[in-house]
């Protein structure tokens, strides 16, 4: 069994890494696994070209954090529609019966995730103001997107723009 989803941040690497084995470690005695192979690491501002090894294994290098990761329309859309489909199993109720998912939604009192998403993420965000100038979290909200050329099209949008969008149409 693996442990998804840890985020560990200190502002030296060093100190970084003894606390990811101390938590491989901890897990481990809890019967659980940390997987290196899928394990990443951001580095915020940093000129420091070594990277991190894990029981000798190289962890790479993303430049995404999880909760920094702006969401688009396709994304919030393929959720709504496992969800429904989610809702429709347990309701036992199929699109053969057509029951709009707003009744389903309705009688299960379940609100759209992405409303829900929106809220976790207004949530985090007000939870990184309240932290010390000084709080690693406090440079990820306005990571910009890597530099160089980019994708044809609109620019992408960094995290910030993101809340400041929600903040305004909601």
């Amino acid at each position: 069994m693996y442990a998804d989803d840890i985020a560990l941040a200190d502002a030296d690497k060093g100190r970084l890494v003894q606390r990811v084995n101390m938590w491989k470690e901890s897990l481990e005695n809890g019967g659980l696994q940390l997987n290196v192979g899928k394990t990443e690491y951001v580095a915020c501002n940093s000129t420091d070209p070594t990277s991190v090894c894990i029981d000798g294994n190289m962890v790479e290098q993303t430049d995404q954090v999880s909760e920094a990761w702006p969401v688009l329309e396709r994304h919030k859309q393929e959720l709504r529609v496992t969800e429904m489909k989610m809702l429709r199993w347990m309701c036992g109720v199929t699109r053969k019966d057509r029951v709009r998912n707003s009744r389903i939604r309705g009688s299960l009192h379940v609100r759209d995730i992405a409303d829900k998403l929106q809220e976790c993420r207004l949530r985090w965000y007000g939870h990184v103001l309240r932290k010390p100038a000084t709080y690693v979290g406090n440079k990820c909200p306005a990571m910009a997107p890597p530099p160089g050329r980019g994708r044809l099209g609109r620019p992408r949008k960094c995290w910030l723009d993101v809340v400041m969008d929600m903040r305004t149409s909601g």
